[in-house]
């Protein structure tokens, strides 16, 4: 391991304070977690008496002391909402969980710890500093912003084999073996897994089109922004994830659905089916032996893994269900006695239900989910019309979120701080936003907060005379 590794990952934070005081609140945010996330390295510090040291806590200890130092009044600020509940209960369960175990109150709060460092900062600070709908947009470029960078590096290691990471940080940071696909490879850059690519590129791919739908994404040199969308998704495609390609295809289908119908049928149907499955994995007999046939006749690979990790669940679940309320804790209670060597935990739901029981299921999945189904209920008419577009378009990277983290363990601080964003913006700010919209479209026309902003130019909701970008 390079010793370049210890220093990048304990230079972040100070990083991240130097950013704070050179721009703005909001961009310092994005930067300091889109980029910490996506280039410090895939390692662990030991610290003496706290948790490892990780990119993760890089990111968010960064954000925080950034934002007490240049703005404590946005901290200050915050009031609690029905909407924090979820993630309260996610950070506070670990304790319940240890000490319904005998674990005692010790390891319940180091818990503890390592939960409000991964999720609850990200949460607190997209909390505090995205108070706005026209401030969310500053996250999702940043998103679009961040995929964009990863193209040349994934086109790199498509090509040569993922060796960022061990070129830059001395070392592999996940098995080999698993970034070989057919006659091609799967990068990781700087990530820990080829899968967690894959969905980064999914919510870039997402958020630039609606971006460019919205008739907001601007390219340099006076280049179509369809051809960003087009990389990005070119990008995603020989990512060879294949689910992360259908996530993609079904959130701009989503995306599409909901603006031309302007009803939320498409978003909410989405929704569903994230509890639909978790009750049918819990509560039911289905072990999904019909989508692995299906899935077969596409790929045995495929089919192969996927049936892995049914099987998987169906373990842990089983083990799971004999402690059903607050799970099991840590130290790899949750896996049957005897059978450490013969199961893996893929997936955050049954992590989440093994530990933590159904208090910690309803909680990862509700802190996920609630900010959407909240942005689903403040707003009405076009889902991409201004200002609506922003807040669409993380609600849509959220659903991908939860429907990836059925199958996969994919925890990232960028969507955690995207659902507190969304958590924290109240019905008078969407209001607000909507009666500015609607006073800035052109005279002489009637003005409604529905105008739909992909009209040819000179249309509703543009001012005539501006050419428009897309």
């Amino acid at each position: 391991m390079s010793p370049l590794v210890s220093v990048a990952l304990v230079a972040w934070v100070p990083f991240a304070l130097l950013l704070f005081f050179m721009m703005p609140v909001r961009r310092a945010v994005v930067v300091t977690c889109v980029a910490g996330w996506l280039l410090l390295p895939v390692a662990g510090l030991s610290v003496p008496g706290l948790p490892d040291w990780t990119k993760t806590t890089a990111v968010s200890v960064g954000m925080l002391l950034g934002l007490v130092l240049r703005r404590p009044d946005r901290l200050l600020a915050l009031r609690p909402r029905i909407a924090d509940l979820p993630m309260l209960s996610w950070c506070l369960v670990p304790l319940a969980s240890s000490l319904a175990n005998g674990l005692g109150a010790y390891d319940g709060l180091a818990a503890m710890l390592v939960r409000v460092i991964d999720w609850g900062i990200p949460w607190i600070v997209g909390r505090a500093v995205f108070r706005t709908p026209a401030e969310l947009e500053e996250l999702v470029r940043g998103i679009v912003l961040g995929a964009v960078c990863y193209v040349p590096l994934c086109v790199f290691e498509m090509v040569m084999s993922p060796q960022l990471h061990r070129i830059v940080y001395g070392f592999h940071q996940h098995d080999f073996i698993q970034t070989v696909r057919g006659d091609g490879y799967r990068p990781m850059v700087f990530l820990n897994h080829g899968l967690m690519v894959g969905l980064w590129m999914t919510a870039g791919t997402v958020g630039a089109w609606c971006l460019w739908r919205a008739g907001r994404l601007r390219v340099p040199g006076g280049l179509p922004p369809v051809l960003v969308v087009a990389g990005l998704f070119g990008t995603l495609v020989f990512c060879r994830s294949a689910g992360a390609l259908a996530l993609a295809v079904g959130a701009i289908g989503m995306v599409e659905a909901w603006h031309r119908s302007r009803l939320a049928l498409a978003p909410l149907l989405a929704v569903a089916l994230v509890p639909g499955y978790l009750v049918l994995r819990t509560a039911g007999d289905w072990h999904g032996e019909a989508v692995v046939a299906e899935v077969a006749a596409l790929s045995e690979q495929r089919a192969e893994s996927l049936a892995f990790r049914f099987e998987n669940d169906r373990i842990f679940a089983e083990r799971a269900a004999l402690q059903p309320v607050f799970g099991w804790g840590g130290w790899g209670r949750m896996c049957p006695p005897g059978r450490e060597d013969e199961v893996v935990t893929d997936t955050l739901w049954i992590i989440a239900y093994g530990q933590n029981g159904l208090v910690g299921l309803a909680s990862v999945f509700g802190l996920i989910l609630v900010p959407v189904l909240r942005t689903i209920r403040r707003r009405a008419g076009a889902a991409l019309a201004p200002p609506r577009w922003a807040g669409t378009a993380l609600a849509a990277i959220l659903v991908v979120f939860a429907l990836d983290s059925l199958l996969n363990a994919m925890p990232n601080p960028v969507f955690v701080a995207a659902a507190g964003a969304l958590a924290g913006i109240p019905a008078g700010a969407w209001r607000r936003a909507s009666a500015a919209a609607a006073d800035s479209a052109p005279s002489g026309r009637q003005r409604t907060t529905g105008d739909d902003p992909l009209r040819p130019a000179g249309d509703a909701g543009h001012p005539p005379g501006r050419e428009r970008t897309a």
